[in-house]
């Protein structure tokens, strides 16, 4: 079938033939050009210089396919009804697949057409070198990659030629007798890309630049001059079956230049493949020039062209018809809204698309080369409305180069009907070797593979290799873990109001799983709901049509129009899709009995399930033994205890299953194969450890860190870290061996646990970075809670001594993971809210450094300046706060943030009037309050012992402090503390009280003792050190173990002031059963401290170290 055309004029006068009305799809331009026989004899470019003006049809375009007045250029096509050779090439190349229309003529040529077609082309082109007589038809693929880049086919008689000269508008006998001279190409492409040009372009040169071309050839290496090489290349050309293209193109409007163009070499991958030096031409396409190329030989298959073009032809009249039954079937729907009978009404619509491509691929081959499945929800013919297709293709056989060429092309044309129909499609290429390393969700949709097009004997030889390598268990797992997640993701049960049709309990998945599992199983279920599929699948159809996209959660504002079209009310919907539902669901708690019944393999190596219970053989090894467990513990399999085999098997995958899980760790543990793995656990399974604060032994608490990384996962604050950890397994086996170096108490117990590492690490095969990383962890574990818990954390040398540590993000990230795992493993009421926000607070601070380009250094100039400039872009700014600034200590400008600067300004400006202010700002995040105190400072060193003795007699926590005086002649004390009564921020009532005490007690060192007293403490004890540590500054800082007590930082502060030594930071935290405290200290003149002073004062001052 060809378009007609009806006749017209140009802005020429030349006559223009355009499609009357629906023509091809891809583009066409006629474009009419003669050769002079002087110039042909000549060997020149053979052009006349008023040729292309009077001929001139299309108009001029760029690479884009707008002319350059920006406006789509004019199209037209002519219809070679008379050419023999296109019509010899494109009979009968595929039938339609909706109406039976047919390409072409009636009857397909003989299978030797093609071979005396391509012979009388090359001998007419060796007749006459440089000359092409009749018309040639040149295709040229485009973007969308539907057709072959081949050479057109000759006219075979002179009444043709006359015919096709009259339909391009020859209007005298003279002009109609040259037409046998013209040579008129036909190209036809899509809209054109500047990256996919479709000719490849050289201009036509005079004798001076001729002159220039040979010279640059003969440097290039060329033998002879380019158009002196030609009539040899198409006389060699002749003998070897090929053809050179030279011809004659008109490409921009400017005079009557013109250029020689040949043909691009096209790929079968989509896109335009340039060789020799070609590049040039694609950016110059759209410019009016040209790209200088070197020729080349091509092989000339005219039939390949024609039917390259005879194919796109047909998969749009195939995507127009499947759009008409498409529009049909949904029609149908609205009228008559049904399940499962019109999925599959639907699905055939695909099927039968899929046909007809598959035999245009394949025409003129007695043997199907390959097979097309459906898989998924499409082979199940469950495709909804706006639902996906998901096609395998599965060669016969071994893959030979005309499968693959053929598996292209219809995949291709495949994407180019479906594209139009607007249907989304999945694609993938299948061979049985395949089998053993695919996905879970491959074989999902496997296991529904139905045959559409091809022999049935590649789907069977498939399934055979398919089934013998199903790992049956790995399959249960993750189909029960997902659809556990999915569950937990949507709705647990299937009575709510936002229904997930799909995903939710109740669902489609649900029965899907079941069926897929019992399947797996070779078992069947005991009833298949299928009423409530049907009833799912029917309100499915009907929300994909109201929503007008792919929508499978039934929401509140959707019931009523999916209601409507299905005449029900929507209490009674919403009624009948729960009762669906709750039939969904208890086929997929069906699942759990049919598992415990069935009897299949767990691992290779003789592990298997039977009645519910995991056997091990005596000929398993310890690997299969290990594997086989793990996997029974994750099907809810009973687990005994037994004897564990002699050979270790392959260790290396050990590891793999050991850090799976908790359950994976206790089934093991249970079953006694853990000792075999890991001996060194065995003597802390009962150890117990030297802190107090610990709750369970050694080994159990390994094991509660197991499973506080697993709930990890699913808590939002640490999503973060997790996706920074690429790869679990050095995590996990850091957690199982962190304590394990406990059994020698003589040594700290992380540098012992290193050297098991080491040592375990060395017996599993783990090697490389992750083996570093596994001893880095272990050695490092308590790295992050101690800084969190003591150091200054608005210090950038505090988080930068952290990321030199880790050296990489995911390291850091496994670090900040296990430290929340292992804290909460000790004691639950160990990761307070403060802890964790310090926690969380240095992990970003570290991870920020990580990134920095170079190490952050102290300048209290520095972070003045970048004070002011940040606030000289607010309101706040201001001469007032800059001297406020350039008063204030460095360690107050990097830990307070700026929007603070302003009011603490103003409370500094009050307090030189002699008001004592008193604020509380309370983070519910952390469950604290940070208490700000600004008044006149003492004369002497003892304020803040003073004010951390109110808290004390108060009873509440002191987590922080940052104490800060301005450097002037009367100081102004300004500190923060940050608190916490019972696990929480101060109530409000107790907040009165705190101020109350402040204002009227701090003064006077005997109204302190007096609260003191009054609330049962005594103000006279002294404290105990057990360990202190001394850092040297600026600011030194003095680190103190002493016993646990909410009077501890009281005490140390009364002997740090005692000693007359400034206390500006202060963290106070517990490790160890201990409590820590650490203090950044400076002499009151603002010396440093020395090791010495230090070492004196301690001795003289507690009598104990």
């Amino acid at each position: 079938m060809y378009p007609r055309l009806s006749r017209g004029r140009d802005g020429r006068g030349a006559a223009i033939y355009r499609p009357r009305a629906e023509s091809i799809r891809g583009r066409a331009r006629v474009v009419r050009s003669r050769r002079s026989r002087r110039g042909e004899r000549a060997g020149g470019a053979g052009c006349s210089k008023n040729a292309h003006a009077r001929r001139r049809v299309a108009a001029p375009h760029q690479a884009d396919g707008t002319s350059r007045s920006g406006a789509r250029p004019r199209l037209y096509a002519v219809r070679p009804h008379r050419c023999r050779a296109f019509r010899a090439a494109a009979d009968g190349a595929v039938p339609g697949g909706f109406g039976g229309a047919r390409l072409g003529g009636s009857r397909p040529p003989r299978p030797d057409s093609a071979s005396r077609l391509q012979s009388r082309v090359v001998r007419r082109c060796d007749s006459r070198p440089g000359c092409v007589r009749g018309h040639r038809i040149d295709f040229t693929r485009g973007v969308d990659g539907l057709a072959r880049g081949g050479r057109g086919a000759t006219c075979r008689s002179g009444s043709d030629r006359r015919r096709h000269s009259k339909a391009l508008g020859a209007r005298s006998p003279r002009r109609h007798r040259r037409s046998r001279r013209d040579a008129v190409d036909l190209v036809l492409h899509p809209r054109l890309d500047a990256e996919q040009a479709p000719c490849h372009l050289r201009p036509r040169r005079a004798a001076v630049d001729r002159r220039e071309s040979h010279a640059a050839d003969r440097r290039a290496g060329h033998a002879q001059p380019r158009d002196s090489r030609l009539p040899h290349l198409r006389r060699e050309a002749a003998h070897r079956g090929l053809h050179c293209s030279r011809r004659l193109r008109r490409l921009d409007g400017r005079g009557a230049r013109g250029l020689h163009a040949r043909t691009c070499r096209v790929c079968d991958a989509g896109g335009a493949e340039v060789r020799e030096g070609d590049a040039a031409h694609r950016g110059d396409v759209g410019n009016g020039r040209a790209a200088r190329v070197p020729y080349r030989l091509q092989p000339m298959s005219s039939r390949d062209g024609a039917i390259a073009t005879a194919e796109a032809l047909a998969a749009r009249r195939l995507a127009q018809g499947a759009r008409v039954e498409r529009e049909r079937v949904f029609a149908a729907l609205r009228e008559q809204p049904s399940g499962r009978a019109w999925c599959r009404r639907h699905s055939a619509i695909a099927d039968r698309v899929l046909r007809s491509l598959f035999r245009l691929v394949h025409r003129g081959r007695p043997k199907p080369l390959f097979a097309v499945v459906a898989v998924g929800g499409y082979g199940r013919r469950e495709v909804a409305p706006y639902s996906d297709l998901d096609v395998t293709f599965l060669p016969e056989g071994e893959l030979t180069a005309d499968a693959e060429e053929r598996v292209r092309r219809m995949f291709h044309l495949m994407i180019e009907v479906f594209g139009e129909l607007d249907w989304p499609v999945g694609y993938a290429f299948r061979l049985p070797s395949d089998c053993p390393a695919l996905d879970q969700a491959t074989r999902t949709g496997l296991l529904d593979a139905r045959l559409v097009a091809g022999r049935k004997e590649a789907l069977d030889s498939f399934k055979r290799v398919f089934e013998r390598t199903f790992p049956v268990a790995e399959f249960l797992i993750s189909k029960i873990e997902e659809r556990q997640s999915n569950r937990a993701r949507w709705h647990e049960t299937p009575r709510v109001v936002e229904f997930h049709l799909r995903d939710g309990a109740g669902g489609l998945r649900d029965a899907h799983t079941a069926r897929w599992i019992a399947q797996a199983l070779s078992r069947r279920l005991a009833r298949a709901p299928e009423e409530a599929l049907e009833t799912l699948l029917t309100v499915r159809n009907v929300l994909h049509l109201v929503t007008e996209r792919k929508e499978d959660r039934l929401i509140r504002t959707r019931i009523e129009s999916v209601g409507s079209f299905l005449g029900m009310e929507a209490q009674a919907l919403a009624e009948r899709v729960i009762r669906a539902g709750e039939q969904c669901d208890q086929a997929w708690r069906s699942t759990e009995t049919l598992i415990q019944a069935s009897k299949f393999a767990l691992s290779s190596g003789g592990v298997y399930a039977e009645r519910g219970v995991c056997n091990v053989s005596k000929s398993s090894d310890l690997t299969s033994a290990v594997i086989g467990v793990c996997r029974a513990s994750r099907l809810g399999l009973r687990i005994e205890r037994v004897k564990p085999p002699k050979q270790p098997g392959d260790t290396a995958r050990i590891n793999e299953h050991l850090t799976s899980g908790e359950g994976a760790l206790r089934a093991l543990d249970e079953s006694g194969l853990l000792d075999a793995v890991l001996p060194e656990f065995t003597p802390c399974r009962y150890l117990l450890s030297r802190d107090s604060v610990h709750r369970y032994t050694v080994g159990e608490h390994t094991l509660q860190v197991v499973r506080f990384l697993d709930d990890s996962r699913t808590l939002p604050e640490f999503a973060g870290a997790w996706s920074e950890v690429t790869n679990h397994r050095p995590l996990y086996l850091a957690a199982i061996l962190h304590d394990l170096g406990k059994v020698n108490p003589k040594r700290r117990h992380s540098a012992v646990g290193a050297e098991i590492a080491e040592a375990v690490c060395d017996r599993l095969a783990v090697t490389g970075d992750e083996k570093r990383t596994v001893k880095w962890l272990v050695r490092e574990h308590l790295l992050l809670a101690d800084v969190a818990r003591t150091h200054d954390l608005a210090d950038p040398r505090t988080a930068s001594e952290v990321a030199r540590s880790a050296e990489r993000p995911d390291r850091l990230a496994m670090l900040y993971l296990l430290t929340y795992a292992d804290t909460s493993a000790v004691n639950e009421e160990l990761w307070t809210g403060p802890m964790a926000a310090s926690a969380q607070e240095l992990y970003e601070r570290a991870r920020s450094a990580l990134e920095a380009p170079q190490p952050v250094e102290v300048d209290p100039a520095l972070f003045r300046r970048q004070a002011l400039k940040r606030l000289a872009q607010t309101e706040a700014g201001g001469a007032e706060l800059a001297r406020f600034l350039d008063l204030m200590p460095t360690h107050y400008l990097l830990g307070t943030s700026q929007s603070q600067f302003p009011l603490h300004a103003d409370y500094v400006r009050r307090a030189r009037e002699g008001e004592t202010t008193v604020t509380f700002h309370h983070d519910h995040e952390s469950k604290t309050t940070d208490v700000t105190v600004c008044m006149r400072d003492l004369p002497k060193p003892g304020l803040l012992s003073r004010l951390l003795a109110v808290f004390y007699a108060l009873d509440i926590n002191l987590h922080a402090v940052r104490a800060s005086s301005t450097q002037e002649e009367h100081p102004i004390a300004l500190d923060v503390l940050t608190v916490s009564f019972r696990g929480g921020p101060l109530p409000a009532g107790l907040c009165s009280v705190v101020a109350k005490e402040i204002r009227s007690r701090v003064r006077n060192r005997k109204d302190v003792d007096a609260l003191l007293r009054r609330h049962g403490k005594d103000p006279e004890r002294e404290q105990e050190v057990y360990r202190y540590r001394f850092h040297k500054g600026p600011p030194a800082v003095l680190e103190i173990e002493t016993r646990l007590g909410r009077g501890m930082p009281y005490r140390v502060a009364r002997m740090l002031a005692s000693l007359r030594w400034n206390t500006q930071v202060a963290r106070i935290g517990q490790a160890a059963g201990r409590a820590v405290a650490r203090f950044s200290l400076s002499k009151p003149d603002g010396s440093p401290l020395t090791k010495e002073e230090v070492d004196k004062a301690l001795r003289r001052t507690v009598g104990k170290v």
